[in-house]
């Protein structure tokens, strides 16, 4: 039996928004240690209130289990939902959270709970991206924990794969994540009167539309550059910071690559220390504006857009920082 059989309408829709993640991410960028994309499970509350403390963040949702430590899971940039259609990306990615649920299955004489038992309402969340849409749906069925999460893992949604099997008697759970890790569907078992209480999310990240703003205009008089790659830890390499400004035929070449480059969500991904701190900036000025293009150092990098009067947009790295280099006559490994 599958959960389009007998959902009914049941699930949840959630959503993860950083309503301005400018300093917040920034700071997190800069003064966090890095790896690449991962998903971030479990973040303990003191994690995050430890975070909300440090770059004084007043609007982040964030869902966690108390006691849970952190548990992070090796993974790759999520792809997310782009633009299709009315709606724009969060509506497509609620429609598709929605749908992949659907095609969960669940175990013999599972029967739909319009409320979410306590046991598995304050489950484990994964966390893919900062922008996020996820649809759950609650669950009892005959049978113990233990039988339940073999049959969860025995049984994954097409196209998914089991991942970690974690927790303890009074509450396990299994994620599972598709071939690049793009989407993700949590399955929480608790004991339940006789039998068990079951939650399943799944979780579709979205990648907002460019904001026109990001946009370098054809009026474009010069960029000042600069390109640091500054070494750390006492690890080798790195090299002499450079800045120049360059002028309008280089800048033209410069924003004809920045404009290609496509939204992303903000990088939330965590690592190991960052040996070489590679950063770039692009300071591109235009008739009554500038429009700044940063690459802070990371080790999931992407640009971040900032022009006055505007919340700050983040786009992929693309060939910018390539294309930065050869401007300068830098070699592609410069200070790595």
């Amino acid at each position: 039996m599958t959960i389009d059989e007998i959902l009914n309408e049941t699930f949840t829709d959630h959503e993860h928004l950083v309503p301005d993640a400018a300093g917040v991410l920034r700071e997190i960028n800069t003064r966090l240690d890095r790896r690449p994309r991962q998903r971030l499970t479990r973040l303990a509350p003191f994690v995050v209130a430890a975070v909300i403390v440090a770059v004084a963040l007043t609007a982040v949702i964030v869902r966690s289990t108390a006691g849970h430590s952190a548990r992070p899971t090796a993974g790759v940039r999520p792809t997310g939902v782009r633009p299709t259609g009315a709606g724009g990306p969060q509506t497509a990615a609620k429609v598709a959270a929605r749908a992949l649920l659907r095609t969960v299955p669940l175990p013999p004489g599972a029967r739909a709970e319009q409320r979410a038992p306590a046991a598995v309402k304050n489950g484990p969340m994964t966390e893919l991206s900062s922008l996020q849409a996820e649809a759950s749906g609650t669950w009892v069925a005959p049978g113990t924990v233990s039988a339940t999460i073999a049959f969860a893992r025995s049984h994954p949604a097409p196209g998914f794969r089991p991942n970690c099997t974690c927790g303890g008697p009074a509450l396990r759970w299994v994620d599972f994540s598709n071939e690049d890790d793009s989407r993700a569907i949590e399955y929480v078992v608790a004991p339940y009167a006789s039998g068990v209480a079951i939650k399943i999310t799944a979780i579709v990240p979205w990648v907002p539309t460019r904001p026109r703003w990001t946009y370098v205009s054809a009026g474009a008089t010069s960029v000042d550059v600069t390109v640091e790659r500054i070494r750390r830890n006492g690890s080798a390499g790195g090299a002499p910071t450079v800045h120049r400004t360059l002028g309008v035929d280089a800048a033209r070449r410069l924003a004809a690559v920045a404009n290609g480059l496509r939204s992303q969500a903000p990088s939330t991904c965590l690592g190991p220390v960052i040996m070489i701190a590679v950063t770039d900036t692009l300071v591109f000025h235009e008739p009554g504006r500038t429009i700044t293009f940063t690459m802070p150092a990371t080790n999931c990098p992407q640009f971040v857009v900032d022009v006055t009067g505007q919340k700050p947009a983040y786009l992929e790295t693309g060939t910018l920082d390539a294309t930065l280099l050869r401007e300068l006559n830098l070699p592609p490994d410069y200070g790595r």
